[in-house]
């Protein structure tokens, strides 16, 4: 009947609300989410207002080559004479705007065909699964160098790539949580209802399999910024005069007779931002996991009862 009100899906009350005004507590109040909450903070500012602060811009020919910091370049140059601060804060810029959106892309698009495959099951579980099981037999970066080499190199091919490469691993995931919650009873009182498949979902299961993903998620941008880096790398991502973090890696081992710094300074920038994406990534899935809250509640009483 179409007035019948349907079952909502559990963990949706005051109580919940609560818990997530508290995330954020959560993970500034541990050093490890403090250390990565600074550095993302410090990754920000850098790729936000880093040509900015420079005195010069990521493409102008502004000093000798080569050069280590100064007052006139705060990070040196590069081979070309170019400030190093602003292209660092342009490659740092592309880095996260490819892995940001190939994640995403991946997340949504993975999510969706697993939580349908897992929902509906079958023929059409099985179907679905074997293909993301073929694409995980490969390699994560052949897989994605082999897409740039048939559709050509460039950014948006860079975020085809690495979104094709996460999506087996966000539908695994989906499939998973939502085979779990379909034999549920909320779920099994829709369907009683009346309610379509599209609408218990969309309305129903996403919102208890979103949690998991979105962590999934969180820890899955680090990789991407390493693929994307692999990928320029190689030359298959930001194609020249565009800055692009693996790009000046590649270009700098030219020249370590000459000067290590021009080496060093893309190498702790890419590291930066992979650790402390990673650092925020940790601490959510550990601060959000019930099992885990559950298993350190355990380790705690355990050691102070034999304290």
């Amino acid at each position: 009947m179409a007035g019948t009100p349907t079952a909502g899906p559990p963990g949706t009350g005051p109580g919940d609300a609560a818990a997530r005004t508290g995330v954020l507590r959560l993970v500034l109040g541990h050093p490890t989410g403090f250390i990565g909450a600074c550095g993302v903070a410090v990754v920000l500012v850098i790729a936000l207002f880093g040509p900015m602060l420079a005195q010069h811009g990521p493409y102008e020919l502004a000093g000798d080559p080569l050069t280590g910091p100064s007052s006139t370049h705060w990070l040196g140059t590069d081979n070309l004479g170019r400030d190093l601060l602003s292209r660092i804060a342009v490659g740092l810029r592309m880095s996260l705007i490819v892995a940001l959106t190939a994640t995403i892309i991946a997340a949504v698009v993975g999510g969706a065909l697993g939580m349908l495959a897992g929902f509906i099951g079958g023929r059409t579980d099985r179907f679905v699964m074997r293909c993301w099981d073929v694409v995980l037999a490969f390699p994560d970066i052949i897989l994605a160098i082999a897409i740039t080499a048939v559709l050509g190199s460039g950014m948006w091919t860079a975020v085809l790539a690495i979104a094709a490469v996460g999506m087996p691993s966000f539908a695994r995931l989906a499939r998973s949580a939502t085979r779990t919650e379909r034999n549920l009873d909320y779920v099994l009182a829709d369907l009683v209802a009346g309610a379509g498949r599209v609408n218990i979902l969309l309305r129903s299961v996403l919102p208890n399999v979103a949690g998991p993903l979105v962590l999934f998620l969180m820890t899955s941008i680090p990789h991407a910024i390493i693929l994307e880096a692999g990928l320029s790398y190689l030359g298959l991502s930001e194609q020249a005069p565009t800055p692009s973090l693996g790009a000046m890696i590649n270009t700098a081992r030219n020249y370590l007779v000459e000067t290590v710094w021009f080496e060093i300074v893309p190498i702790v920038a890419l590291f930066l931002v992979t650790v402390s994406v990673m650092l925020i990534g940790l601490r959510l899935s550990d601060a959000l996991d019930p099992a885990r809250r559950y298993t350190r509640r355990a380790i705690r009483r355990g050691s102070g009862g034999t304290a």
